[in-house]
């Protein structure tokens, strides 16, 4: 949790400095996140660009893009 508020505080400051919101690439960091605290996240990039890496499905992000992607293959 530490971890990623600091990762959105850095896009936050990013896109102040820059007038351009940063892409934001999180890997698999929701397996290790109570549904809680995942729905905070999903709540803070909401609208922004944001590549997500999951072993299962992110149920906050209904209107996700998903590229399933099975023994190294995309589906």
């Amino acid at each position: 949790s530490c971890v990623m508020s600091f990762k959105l505080a850095e896009a936050e400051i990013l896109a102040e400095t820059t007038g351009e919101y940063p892409l934001i690439l999180l890997d698999d960091v929701f397996s290790e996140l109570d549904i809680g605290r995942r729905n905070y996240i999903t709540g803070k990039i909401l609208g922004k660009q944001v590549i997500i890496t999951s072993c299962e499905p992110i149920l906050s992000l209904p209107d996700a893009k998903l590229i399933p992607v099975k023994n190294g293959k995309v589906e």
